[in-house]
């Protein structure tokens, strides 16, 4: 669901527009915790239930929790500079070069999903094997030699 939050994205900036910045941070903090709690939760119970030992991409799931770490860290460093600085004159630039950073690292990672690397993405056919998956396959050789 690349674009599943398209619709909080459009209040969010409406809101902005009218200057309701309470709004739009409530509404973030419970897209947040209901994404993270409500859907995590639900699909890891489900996928568990269906599926005891559930396969998972790996290099999705590497590259999901990198951009969850630059997501977090953008969010926690205008955190820890508002609580550390009387000053507060920086704020607004830091704030918007980092929303603006995070804006472009999530375009690129669409662009990598969706363009150059794509076949690392897409779930294997049934009955095909990963390559991630996949065994070392023993030569003839070796097994003549064992038998000997």
């Amino acid at each position: 669901a690349t674009f599943g939050n398209a619709t909080e994205l459009i209040v969010a900036i409406c809101a902005l527009n009218r200057g309701l910045l309470a709004v739009v941070q409530t509404s973030l903090l419970g897209s947040i915790l209901s994404n993270t709690l409500l859907v995590l939760g639900c699909a890891c119970l489900a996928g568990g239930v269906v599926t005891p030992a559930p396969r998972f991409n790996t290099v999705a799931a590497i590259s999901n929790a990198a951009l969850l770490q630059i997501a977090v860290l953008g969010l926690l460093l205008p955190t820890i500079m508002h609580y550390a600085k009387d000053d507060m004159d920086f704020m607004q630039p830091l704030s918007h070069g980092i929303s603006i950073g995070l804006l472009l690292l999530y375009l690129l990672y669409i662009y990598f999903q969706l363009f150059t690397h794509h076949f690392l993405f897409e779930a294997p056919l049934e009955g095909d094997k990963s390559l991630q998956d996949q065994e070392p396959e023993e030569d003839e050789e070796d097994e003549e030699d064992e038998v000997l």
